[in-house]
């Protein structure tokens, strides 16, 4: 995971791919336990790692357990528990 300057995702969105500003959270040290906000206009989505700190899959993926919650400007809120995964490349 990236632990300093601007990184960039993409979420799919009623069909539609939208481009966010990434931001991480928490210690490099720890990767398990950082947090992400991706930031567009009129969206955000704020994802954060389970409390009880179980974050790794057991299969040996790269994918985590987290939680998600997507905030529309417009005022819809909603939450979701599942697994994220990053792949950071570089130019």
């Amino acid at each position: 995971m990236p632990t300093g300057g601007t990184s960039k995702g993409v979420v799919k969105i009623h069909g539609r791919l939208v481009e966010m500003q990434a931001r991480y959270e928490g210690s490099p040290e720890l990767p398990s336990a950082m947090g992400l906000t991706l930031v567009a206009d009129g969206i955000r989505i704020i994802v954060e790692p389970p409390t009880d700190g179980n974050a790794a899959v057991s299969n040996g993926s790269q994918l985590r357990k987290t939680t998600a919650q997507l905030q529309l400007e417009a005022g819809l809120r909603v939450g979701y528990r599942g697994f994220y995964g990053c792949n950071s490349q570089g130019d």
